[in-house]
């Protein structure tokens, strides 16, 4: 090694401290490891694999924000290597080569566990050593899943034919909003991915027009995050300051960051009123609600089982949750139905049962005013959609 880049490495990790680690993740994990700069040559240890091998895994490792397994296609071998960093700079990487699972079956399994751990393994030792920007890597983890998340949304989208932007959000609103109120945020997350991408893809050309519809998704979006329990004065502080940031927008990329960074933040603040007081009554009469809803439920019955008088309780709702009683409870049945119609082939009787409806009139007069579509047509439009049963 040329004794530029030996000094180097002897600044950033002194051959001792290679050996220590190597030594202990040996004893964890019974596995030898060696170092190699950011060009792949080794360093330290017993190289294993080629200068190109170690600098096509570390920077793999690098662009997915944790250490990822590769395989040699000829022997089959399995390799790894986590980045080895000054601040941002890669410097090199510590480097796990040619490792082989010849069993089957639960053994197999078995192995191929104690692979992903020694990958995990390596990634913590050398953060616990210093040797590694974990924050750098947190931020490219999350924008690989986030362009992992926009892929798979651009896939399923282009299975569907939107006929317009108003069946965009009919088909997928329900599901944002359901998510929100039971507080899914990865399911939220990817429903919401495939709103930008069908706006963008097939909606409108106009701008302006995408702006308008997005704003009153981020309204939606608010008051669910309400219904779930976040506290009406962060939620609309939050819209407060979204809608300024979006007035002075011009990119569409910044205008779905916009949204998305909204979405993030509800959650926060749902979590975060989780200890008011407010909000846990709130959480209680909704799962309340949830699991009685082919009953006639009444406000009364619902304010006893969450400790609260029946005219306490409509205050709570009208000044929480902005909102009265009878329309959370129509929203929750509108859900249920909207799922069971998306999901089997059960009968509309049955489904008004089920979903607390008084007949079947009285769903489809309640679902079409809320949906914008009949039951029938709702369950016609998702069954003949690859995406319904995502």
């Amino acid at each position: 090694m040329s004794s530029l880049r030996h000094a180097f490495f002897s600044s950033l990790l002194p051959e001792h401290s290679f050996r220590d680690l190597h030594a202990t993740y040996l004893q964890n994990h019974g596995l030898d490891c060696f170092v190699h700069d950011a060009e792949g040559a080794g360093m330290y240890g017993t190289a294993v694999l080629q200068p190109e091998q170690c600098s096509m895994a570390v920077q793999e490792s690098l662009r997915w924000g944790e250490t990822v397994i590769l395989m040699e296609e000829d022997s089959g071998g399995m390799y790894w290597s986590t980045p080895l960093m000054l601040n941002d700079e890669l410097c090199g990487g510590m480097a796990v080569g040619d490792i082989r699972v010849e069993s089957q079956g639960q053994e197999r399994g078995t192995a191929l566990n104690a692979v992903r751990q020694a990958t995990e393994g390596l990634t913590q030792m050398i953060l616990e050593a210093g040797l590694l920007n974990g924050s750098a890597m947190k931020e490219a983890k999350h924008a690989a899943e986030a362009e992992q998340e926009k892929a798979g949304a651009i896939h399923l989208v282009k299975n569907r034919f939107y006929k317009s932007i108003q069946s965009i959000f009919t088909n997928e609103e329900p599901l944002l909003l359901g998510a929100i109120r039971r507080g899914e945020r990865q399911q939220a997350t990817e429903v919401l991915n495939r709103i930008l991408v069908a706006i963008y893809h097939y909606g409108a050309d106009s701008q302006e027009l995408r702006k308008s519809y997005l704003l009153e998704l981020a309204a939606m979006m608010s008051r669910a995050a309400v219904e779930a329990g976040c506290t009406t004065e962060r939620t609309l502080g939050l819209q407060f300051n979204s809608i300024t940031q979006l007035a002075g927008m011009k990119d569409d990329a910044d205008v779905s960051d916009w949204l998305r960074n909204l979405l993030d933040q509800l959650f926060l603040a749902m979590q975060d009123s989780r200890e008011h007081p407010h909000s846990i009554m709130l959480n209680k009469a909704l799962v309340f609600m949830e699991q009685h809803l082919e009953e006639n439920l009444k406000r009364d019955e619902v304010a006893r089982h969450v400790g609260m008088s029946s005219s306490h309780f409509a205050h709570m709702l009208t000044s929480h949750a902005g909102t009265s009683f009878r329309e959370i409870l129509s929203s929750l049945r509108v859900e249920r139905a909207s799922r069971m119609l998306s999901h089997g082939n059960r009968s509309l009787a049955e489904i008004a049962y089920v979903c607390g409806f008084s007949d079947q009139s009285h769903l489809s007069r309640v679902f079409s005013k809320a949906v914008g579509q009949s039951p029938g047509e709702y369950r016609k439009s998702r069954q003949n959609d690859p995406l319904h049963s995502f």
